[in-house]
């Protein structure tokens, strides 16, 4: 597993960064890890994929504003979660490890959000309940 966790340091150029960028999310190390967990059980496997799953994680929810809603611990807590219940469902035949990670924190942010709506709908902040009037 240590050849996974090396990480390749060369740019590479994108339509957004034409000169080129380090890519933090290695595919192919989140397919071995996920292949690994779901032969083996290995917790360590697990461990590292939600690690490496973390900085996409952090830039899809930073970029859909979801922490205006939640702080990005508990949105991350709960993304570790649904990795850990949904790893069992990668199918490579589907698409990569990318697109299934991203899917997974993409899905747990618009459901955060969503549930952040549902309740401010039902509840109103502290402070902001109306005394009750004195006659």
């Amino acid at each position: 597993m240590d050849s996974l966790l090396a990480q390749d340091e060369s740019l590479y150029p994108s339509w957004r960064h034409p000169s080129g960028t380090k890519r933090y999310f290695d595919s192919d190390a989140a397919r071995g890890w996920i292949e690994d967990y779901n032969r083996t059980g290995n917790a360590q496997s697990l461990n590292d994929l939600l690690e490496h799953i973390e900085p996409l994680a952090r830039s899809i929810l930073e970029y859909r504003s979801t922490t205006e809603h939640e702080s990005i611990d508990e949105l991350l807590s709960r993304i570790r979660i649904k990795v850990w219940q949904s790893i069992r469902l990668f199918d490579p035949a589907r698409g990569s490890a990318f697109s299934f990670c991203a899917m997974i924190v993409s899905r747990a942010a618009m459901s955060a959000v969503a549930q952040s709506w549902n309740w401010s709908e039902r509840f109103c902040a502290l402070g902001e309940a109306t005394e009750p009037k004195s006659s």
